[in-house]
């Protein structure tokens, strides 16, 4: 994203002997977080049972003087099936059924799990299972190996996965705005300071 009348903005500080930059910084932050406030957080809000618990997720990596840019960092970490609202299934057999999730617009998302349609609980469990190898040494025998086998809760798309949906070229253009109207108001307010 290209920040219109940068070369000007410079000029227009060079004038009252201040730098750019930190007007820049300040102006890259607020939109980040203003961007996550008022974009993304209610777009995805209602996909996730709390709006704590997203921002969280949604990490903002702050412009500084090393890094002359600021972003919205989702977790990639897939959440589970169980913490979201409104996930179903749909019985494929006797012991086995699709789990699905909420997604943006109405359409939904198959998770990557199962239900058993005839157990008391029904609840999502993941359809692979983690091995792990315990290596035992016994004194002065050969090592042997165990495998362990467990069933784990299913796990939905990331956050990051509906961020993408989200930062389409409308949000694109929108946070443009708000960074060249945020930039321009700091740049004035230098202005006024210096008078």
């Amino acid at each position: 994203m290209r920040l219109q009348g940068e070369e000007m903005a410079r000029a227009r500080m060079d004038a009252i002997g201040k730098a750019v930059e930190p007007v820049l910084r300040g102006a890259l932050n607020t939109t980040a977080r203003r961007a996550r406030k008022e974009i993304f957080v209610p777009a995805l809000s209602p996909l996730f049972r709390k709006r704590s618990w997203l921002n969280k997720r949604l990490t903002i990596k702050l412009a500084g003087t090393r890094r002359l840019n600021a972003r919205i960092v989702p977790s990639g970490a897939g959440v589970p099936v169980m913490d979201r609202p409104g996930w179903r299934f749909i019985p494929l057999s006797a012991t086995r059924a699709r789990i699905t999730v909420p997604g943006l617009g109405g359409s939904t998302k198959v998770a990557a799990g199962f239900v058993n349609p005839s157990g008391a609980k029904q609840r999502p469990l993941a359809t692979r299972s983690e091995k792990a190898r315990n290596l035992k040494r016994p004194k002065g025998g050969p090592a042997t190996y165990r495998y362990e086998w467990g069933l784990k809760p299913a796990y939905g798309p990331s956050i990051a996965f509906y961020f993408r949906q989200v930062a389409d070229s409308r949000a694109v253009t929108l946070i443009g705005s708000m960074l060249q109207e945020e930039f321009e108001r700091r740049l004035r307010e230098a202005e006024a300071k210096a008078r």
